[in-house]
């Protein structure tokens, strides 16, 4: 049996598929390895690894040693990737990004959630795949949210004159700001001004202050 784990059917005589079967039966262990992990295309623990190369025990150690050495394979957390897949894995990062700012501009970052539930990988990868791309440079991690490197909330000049009118209620009210539903009307023009000012409106939803003249 050349290939015990083969995750899917594989059409025949297809150049790829071809040199893959070739490098399971002639290729080293390493090279193994690191067909197994280009295959799988995401991070894979050891013993799943193992599983999909055919390999097991110091044999395996040792495959993982030489895909190492070779630059080819590099340790991701607890787990494993080859430079194929974490090439493919930060390019799908940098288009779910992409989309997101394009979906939602207003918005400073996308949550890491959202992000990986659409990346489809579990917490522990995910949170590994997350550190090292972003000391990459890949994406800019702002705890709760990720965004692109040059992605910055950018408003119209209708939004930067809705904006300024509402700030300008604020610090004409101080003591009796808008309310949520207020700030929050007139065509979006409340969601642009929570991108400007985090929090202003829904401080004027909580409550508004009692006027000093009542204290």
């Amino acid at each position: 049996m050349i290939d015990p784990a083969p995750g899917r059917r594989w059409r025949r005589f297809r150049p790829d598929v071809v040199a893959r079967l070739e490098t399971l039966t002639r290729g080293s262990p390493g090279q193994r390895v690191r067909q197994a992990l280009d295959a799988a295309g995401t991070p894979l623990d050891p013993a799943e690894l193992g599983r999909r190369a055919g390999l097991s025990g110091e044999e395996l150690r040792a495959a993982i040693d030489e895909a190492q050495a070779a630059e080819g394979v590099f340790a991701l957390g607890a787990a494993l990737v080859s430079a194929g897949a974490w090439a493919s894995l930060t390019e799908r990062l940098r288009r779910e990004l992409a989309t997101f700012h394009a979906q939602e501009p207003l918005l400073p970052g996308m949550p890491r959630e959202a992000l990986r539930s659409r990346l489809g990988l579990a917490a522990r990868p995910f949170n590994d795949l997350m550190a090292r791309a972003a000391a990459e440079g890949v994406f800019v991690d702002e705890g709760a949210t990720a965004r692109l490197p040059d992605h910055a909330v950018r408003f119209s000049a209708a939004q930067a004159a809705a904006i300024d009118r509402l700030m300008g209620q604020f610090d004409a009210n101080r003591y009796t700001p808008p309310s949520y539903k207020e700030a929050a009307g007139g065509g979006g023009r409340g969601r642009a001004a929570r991108a400007h000012r985090p929090g202003a409106a829904e401080a004027g939803a909580a409550g508004r202050a009692p006027d000093a003249g009542h204290i």
